[in-house]
């Protein structure tokens, strides 16, 4: 019985000491895990190296290219014998390798525009990466803010539960003495039925929010973690001191899809001083060196030439030029440069359009800011006043001044307020996150 009880004590303490460990996280560790662990993001550090590797493919376009070949022929029958130039009726083998250099000369500049277009690639691709990042960073940011919004929503309507419960404790005391009808227990009950239902929709918000941080985070479904409260005193900026003007234009210089257009409209350009690369003549630089060797040499009784020295006396190389000039090209080269120049004009337009998107962003984010800033005073006001009002309701409740409707009708305009509280200071803080991310500055 001694050992059962020690037993089942260290088993408590146990579960004790795991609650008690179980993983905090902060905003700031939340982003970092979803930089580190995000499959999308994973993806995009692959497609980086991808491009770094492109760019140092088309680098080694540059190096000449040498090859070794060897061949090995058996001759049947009636065959010519060169040395002599002479027929024979024997069947033989003879071998032949060679070694071959190629290096380009003069391609147009296609070499080099490939490198720079391969090098332009490679930024296009890490831009991208930062815009995925943005945009993990502001959605880990949105679900972080709508759990702990839901868990203060939980802990309001838990509240506000208890005191519902003491409430129809005390109508029922009343009620048995006589003092107030049995009618108005059933609003007491009707706005209890309210909070449970509030509860379970919070309850289960919370947990579809946890789970979609899960798989950002790429944290496991099984291994739990809490969210550490955000003190809104750290976040308050005075949006009084921050224009549309000076946002946009920071958010001109560090925003990725601007710099990605740009750097496409580069990518044109190159590609057409490829396409026109097409037309121009182009000249490679070709060395061959080889030998062969034959068995009829090595058995003839007349000559009788070794393996070695066969080798020997058929060396040969050469060095050549190839110059390839295109003549006629059926008008493709036009009609591909033209294309080309029409793709230009779009990536213009979407240039122009991607400006005015941004600007309306930004206006967008700050009015919204501006909005939250303001319902955030006006929310805790209110939350005071209701406050007042729900204590004042307690005293003419008890006094017989107001009947239980009443009541009720005051207790849920101060859960109201409490809400809306909460609601528009998570509403806050996640626009001042929008507009840091669309700026990438700390606007504090």
């Amino acid at each position: 019985m001694w050992n059962f009880k020690w037993t089942l004590l260290f088993l408590s303490y146990c579960c004790l000491a795991q609650a008690q460990s179980q993983r905090q996280l902060s905003l700031k560790e939340c982003k970092q895990l979803a930089i580190t662990n995000n499959m999308a993001l994973q993806r995009g550090a692959i497609n980086i190296k991808s491009a770094q590797q492109d760019t140092k493919l088309q680098k080694r376009a540059r190096l000449p290219q040498v090859s070794f070949s060897t061949r090995s022929k058996i001759q049947f029958g009636r065959t010519i014998d060169l040395s002599q130039n002479t027929f024979i009726n024997e069947n033989i083998g003879n071998i032949a390798f060679s070694a071959n250099v190629q290096m380009p000369v003069y391609a147009g500049g296609r070499i080099r525009n490939n490198i720079k277009k391969a090098v332009i690639q490679e930024e296009i691709t890490t831009l991208e990466q930062k815009e995925l990042i943005n945009n993990t960073i502001l959605e880990v940011t949105r679900l972080y803010y709508e759990i702990l919004q839901f868990q203060e929503q939980v802990q309001i309507a838990r509240k506000q539960a208890r005191q519902t419960k003491q409430q129809l404790v005390a109508i029922d005391k009343q009620i048995e003495a006589g003092k107030l009808p049995r009618s108005e227990r059933l609003n007491i009950l009707v706005n209890q039925a309210d909070i449970e239902q509030q509860l379970i929709e919070f309850e289960n918000a919370i947990t579809i929010g946890y789970g979609e941080l899960h798989f950002l985070l790429q944290i496991d479904i099984d291994t739990p973690f809490e969210l550490l409260q955000v003190d809104i005193n750290e976040a308050i900026i005075t949006t009084k001191r921050h224009t549309i003007s000076t946002l946009y234009e920071q958010a001109l210089q560090v925003s990725p899809q601007l710099e990605i257009i740009e750097l496409n409209q580069a990518i044109l350009e190159l590609d057409t001083r490829i396409l026109k690369a097409d037309g121009l003549p182009s000249l490679d630089l070709q060395s061959w060196a080889g030998s062969s060797f034959s068995e009829y040499l090595q058995a003839s009784q007349s000559t009788g030439v070794s393996f070695i020295d066969q080798v020997q006396e058929n060396f040969g190389r050469d060095i050549s030029l190839n110059l390839r000039i295109p003549l006629f090209m059926k008008g493709q080269l036009k009609l591909g440069v033209e294309q080309l120049q029409l793709t230009a004009i779009n990536q213009q337009l979407a240039f122009e359009e991607t400006k005015q998107t941004l600007r309306l962003d930004i206006n967008r984010s700050l009015n919204q800011l501006q909005l939250a800033e303001q319902t955030l005073k006006v929310a805790k006001r209110r939350e005071e006043q209701a406050a007042i009002l729900n204590k004042n309701a307690k005293i003419l409740f008890e006094n017989g001044a107001i009947n239980a409707l009443d009541l009720v009708n005051f207790q849920n305009l101060q859960q109201q307020a409490a809400s809306e509280v909460v609601r528009a200071k998570y509403n806050y803080l996640y626009q001042v996150e929008e507009l840091e991310i669309f700026t990438q500055n700390n606007l504090h």
